[in-house]
């Protein structure tokens, strides 16, 4: 029981999640401690490199580009381009 108190103290002390137990009455301190919460967070979606995308599919690619195939590539006329 006295370890359960101590880290009682420590989080109103310390209020690690804000929840702003300072000036609060022993009812309320009760209600915030036994309610949850949420909190706000930016997730990051991971993806693969473009020019993976780009070749998935194609046959004996390399999954990486070098400064040339940029190079040669924006030389390629496309078929819409063709007049």
């Amino acid at each position: 029981m006295q370890i359960m108190l101590q880290k009682i103290k420590e989080e109103l002390d310390n209020d690690p999640a804000g929840r702003g137990y300072a000036g609060k009455t022993n009812t309320q301190i009760k209600d915030l401690l036994n309610e949850p919460y949420t909190t706000d967070r930016v997730v990051q979606d991971f993806h693969p490199a473009r020019i993976h995308e780009i070749l998935i599919g194609v046959a004996e690619t390399p999954n990486i580009v070098a400064v040339t195939d940029v190079t040669t590539a924006k030389k390629v006329i496309l078929p819409a381009e063709v007049k």
